[in-house]
């Protein structure tokens, strides 16, 4: 059985030929092959970040939505479940004329406080179970780091790798 990955990474001598004994006939097809590997790949992590963009433009809009139209009121941190150095807390809030709502949050260890503590939680009044709590990092800084790892990647992908073909 005959091994191809010495055809590939064998080295060429100054006349062209190889240790192994083969000609150059096939390396212009094998440059083409990796340039379409290349691209297919840039056009992947295109898409990744096209997609994280998105999602940070989504959460961008869901805050200002919320600021805009959402009521605010208290809510209590019911439970906190502590994972390395992340956590994400259970918060029960009480809309005006509907059920209690329980919602999920995740964030850093030091954003929770003990059990039974209040937390600020804007919710729309149309769609309650739609709520986020009320604090910087949740409304706008996470939005605005996933809008820039996506926009930092796009460029990466779109200006630095793809020109230099």
């Amino acid at each position: 059985m005959e091994n191809t990955d010495l055809y590939f990474y064998s080295p060429l001598y100054l006349d062209g030929s190889r240790r192994d004994g083969r000609d150059r006939t096939n390396i212009v097809s094998q440059k083409h092959w990796r340039r379409h590997n290349q691209l297919s790949t840039g056009k992947m992590r295109i898409l990744i970040e096209l997609l994280i963009t998105g999602f940070g433009i989504y959460q961008l809009w869901r805050s200002f939505h919320l600021k805009r139209k959402g009521q605010f009121t208290l809510g209590t941190l019911k439970k906190v479940m502590f994972m390395g150095r992340s956590a994400y807390g259970l918060i029960k809030f009480y809309p005006k004329k509907h059920k209690p709502i329980v919602i999920k949050i995740i964030g850093p260890r030091f954003t929770f406080d003990a059990d039974g503590s209040s937390v600020p939680v804007l919710y729309d009044p149309d769609q309650p179970s739609n709520a986020i709590v009320d604090a910087l990092d949740t409304l706008w800084l996470t939005p605005l780091l996933f809008m820039g790892i996506g926009f930092y990647g796009l460029y990466q992908e779109i200006f630095v790798n793809l020109s230099s073909f």
